[in-house]
């Protein structure tokens, strides 16, 4: 009695102990993208000779499957996306590449001392960066980023931390968050040249900066004398110390930085038709189909026939039925990562389904949150996580991460939230389309985003302004 409870105990932590390990090896082949699943796969078959690959006809997506040039959209990282035509998609979580010859901010990171994570922090703010060379991101958007993308867990503090070593890099001024900060760090800066009166004019310039800016920005210099208790000439030599920082440091890395574009194999394959009809498939590489081989299902199978088995024929079937019980686990395994992936890029071109039917248009992105793709899916929000990790969709227009659908920052227009993305753009286009001799203030954008449905305030326009590194309307008319 005694020996069977052993037993069954025995067997019971045995199948507990598969269990674990399969629920492991799925999180793993979940997280995996297209390529590096093909060397997963290949490396499986390699290690275990139950597994064979099946023969797949060849057929339109068997191209789609290979290396695949990305185009960057608008919020792509400046200097990727512009050695990359033709532009619409967007890939900021590419980190630099330290063996690129022109790139000097990943140069100067490779010269750093720092481990491996915060290289890969480092490399992870430097491709986050926008066409001038500010970090819109705030510290815990990038943590969190850093945790969705790349399992990292970094804390806010950490990363505020390396966003302060990260700003010390050349050109000064790269990596602020706006555009105070970018000219306080070129001020900080001691020159070489410097003599006692214009260090005191550039600790003029960084309070000037720091404590009156809407008045400086507003060229009201009078007051900012008489706020700051300076004589109006020292202000004046502040104000030509200023206007000497350059407000674009990434510009600096235009001609300096001209690097290959990154290469990757899609995921997904996403058409949509004119009847608004929308087909998801996972490429080819991304859905290797294998089998068990027939040999060893064969030794498996007619063991049982044996009337008196050999030692080796024992011996074979001990060791083909360990491979083929392998190779089922892992065929399981990918079977249901391909249901979890196809259920999760479905229930993301359900609620972009605006945005997949408009042309990818990323003014028609609407909220998305990581739990209710979970929650449509009926799955835990850390597989979603896992599902969409370092995954791309190809549409007829580019190639997108599956990460850039997801934006749990909403603000109401005309009585229905819209996601930030869509405020931005529109704000954006407000400027670019405004008279450059008479530069829309913040008020006045205010009052035109006002009029568009778009519930916000003015400081609001400010932040959003700041965060994609656009000057205030004084700086853009050139009198600053």
């Amino acid at each position: 009695m005694q020996r069977q409870v052993i037993q069954q105990t025995a067997a019971t932590q045995q199948q507990q102990q598969t269990v674990t390990q399969q629920q492991v090896q799925f999180s793993h082949l979940l997280e995996l993208p297209a390529d590096a699943l093909a060397d997963d796969i290949l490396k499986a078959t390699e290690e275990n000779p139950a597994l064979e690959r099946e023969e797949q006809p060849e057929g339109p997506e068997a191209s789609a499957a290979d290396g695949i040039t990305l185009g960057y959209g608008p919020e792509a990282p400046a200097y990727v996306r512009r050695s990359a035509e033709p532009a619409g998609s967007d890939m900021a979580s590419w980190t630099a590449d330290p063996a690129s010859d022109g790139d000097i901010l990943a140069r100067q990171i490779a010269e750093l001392d720092l481990t491996d994570g915060e290289r890969t922090v480092m490399d992870y703010i430097a491709g986050s960066l926008n066409a001038h060379g500010y970090l819109e991101k705030d510290d815990q958007t990038l943590a969190d980023e850093l945790a969705f993308g790349l399992y990292m867990d970094v804390s806010p503090d950490e990363v505020r931390r390396l966003v302060g070593l990260f700003q010390t890099l050349e050109p000064t001024g790269i990596g602020a968050r706006n555009l105070q900060e970018c000219l306080s760090l070129q001020l900080a800066e001691p020159q070489p040249e410097d003599t006692p009166e214009t260090r005191q004019t550039r600790r003029l310039a960084l309070r000037i900066v720091a404590e009156v800016w809407d008045d400086y920005a507003a060229r009201r210099l009078d007051k900012v004398a008489r706020l700051l208790s300076v004589p109006s000439g020292q202000v004046a030599a502040a104000d030509r110390l200023i206007r000497r920082c350059n407000p674009y440091p990434g510009n600096a890395l235009t001609a300096a930085n001209p690097i290959s574009a990154p290469t990757v194999s899609p995921d997904f394959m996403l058409l949509a038709d004119e009847n608004g009809h929308i087909d998801i498939s996972l490429t080819r590489q991304a859905d290797t189909r294998l089998k068990v081989s027939p040999a060893f299902l064969g030794i498996v199978e007619s063991y049982p026939a044996l009337p008196h088995p050999t030692r080796q024929q024992q011996d074979s079937y001990i060791y083909a039925k360990d491979k083929v019980d392998t190779a089922r686990a892992y065929l399981a395994n990918l079977q249901r990562r391909r249901e979890v992936l196809l259920h999760t890029m479905q229930a993301i071109a359900d609620r972009q389904r605006p945005f997949f039917l408009g042309q990818d248009d990323e003014a028609l992105l609407q909220p998305l949150r990581l739990q209710d793709v979970a929650d449509r899916v009926g799955i835990d929000v850390s597989t979603v996580s896992r599902a969409a990790a370092s995954k791309y969709v190809q549409t007829a227009y580019g190639i997108y991460p599956l990460r850039r659908f997801f934006n749990a920052q909403t603000m109401e227009k005309d009585g229905r939230q819209v996601s930030n993305t869509q405020l931005k753009l529109a704000l954006r286009e407000l400027i670019e389309g405004e008279d450059p001799a008479r530069p829309l203030s913040d008020e006045q954008l205010c009052r035109l985003m006002q009029q568009q449905g778009y519930r916000l305030a003015r400081r609001t326009v400010a932040k959003y302004r700041d965060q994609m590194g656009i000057p205030t309307a004084a700086i853009r008319s050139g009198n600053v």
